[in-house]
């Protein structure tokens, strides 16, 4: 937690090692998202079971998915009038290679003639001598004050991990009475943090888009000083100088939330409640996703 104005709370992204499909598919096999790799064809080379899971298909249906079939189910109808055609997606791709990324608002048809309006974002990644294009897919998110601890709301087959990780996040800044927040994911190499999601205010003030990024630890600033101790860190004047600390114990961390941009300083019952949020968040992972 810490109150800053300063606008680069996060540090700079860096792009994880990945030399062949297999490496990446494994590296998302185990992600909330909904994440697949796609050929220069527009056709799905891997993905994760989140993925299918989506769209209601069964994994070998997925993989037989291709550029022409996705645009069977595509919805005639698309956001900002966009034309339902492979010209119209492939120039999707182009601009993610000309720009280094892209993303977008589609919508689908389930089989169960249920629409399905999703966010997709594509970055183009290199495996060895090729150019694939990792694609991450949400659902555009279900409406948090339907959500509510108290009954069986956030346990519902409709909603998503995604939709569970935003709603806990609005809900640390607002009992904490801050104006941004950010919650992170360890990967499996402790070194490594996905960054699951920053919250509305964040994303307006430090214009920063709704997607994964991807962090060293040991490079990161002050923001993760509470991953490197493995402890609640306050810190009510983040530009004071504060040296970086060698972690000092063998506790297996899972996720970090952090707040900022209090009106007042924060105090250990700030902590205490997001420490309370957090730990009702766990509960619903497992009891939801069988963690």
């Amino acid at each position: 937690m810490g109150n800053s104005q300063n606008k680069e709370l996060f540090g700079s992204p860096i792009k994880p090692s990945m030399r062949t499909k297999k490496q990446f598919k494994k590296l998302i096999s185990d992600k909330v998202e909904a994440i697949g790799l796609i050929n220069s064809n527009g056709n799905y080379e891997c993905f994760n079971k989140e993925l299918y899971k989506l769209f209601g298909f069964e994994s070998e249906e997925m993989a037989n998915i291709t550029l022409t079939s996705i645009l069977t189910f595509s919805s005639e109808k698309q956001p900002d009038n966009q034309e339902t055609s492979v010209s119209a997606l492939k120039l999707r791709t182009g601009q993610a290679l000309s720009n280094g990324e892209h993303n977008f608002r589609w919508k689908y048809e389930t089989f169960e003639g249920k629409e399905l309006d999703v966010y997709i974002w594509l970055n183009p990644i290199r495996l060895g001598s090729k150019i694939f294009f990792q694609a991450i897919i949400r659902p555009k998110k279900l409406r948090h004050s339907t959500f509510s601890f108290e009954d069986e709301s956030l346990t519902s087959t409709e909603v998503s991990g995604r939709d569970i990780g935003d709603f806990c996040l609005e809900e640390a800044v607002r009992i904490t009475n801050s104006m941004i927040g950010f919650l992170g994911f360890i990967n499996k190499d402790p070194d490594i943090i996905s960054i699951f999601g920053f919250s509305t205010n964040a994303m307006k003030q430090c214009q920063t888009q709704s997607k994964p990024l991807i962090f060293k630890v040991s490079q990161a600033g002050l923001w993760a000083e509470a991953i490197r101790e493995k402890k609640i860190q306050i810190t009510n004047d983040y530009r004071a100088q504060n040296p970086k600390k060698k972690d000092s114990n063998n506790k297996k961390l899972i996720f970090v939330v952090g707040v900022a941009n209090k009106n007042s300083d924060y105090s250990e019952e700030d902590a205490a409640k997001i420490q309370d949020l957090m730990l009702k968040m766990w509960a619903i992972f497992k009891k939801k996703f069988g963690i």
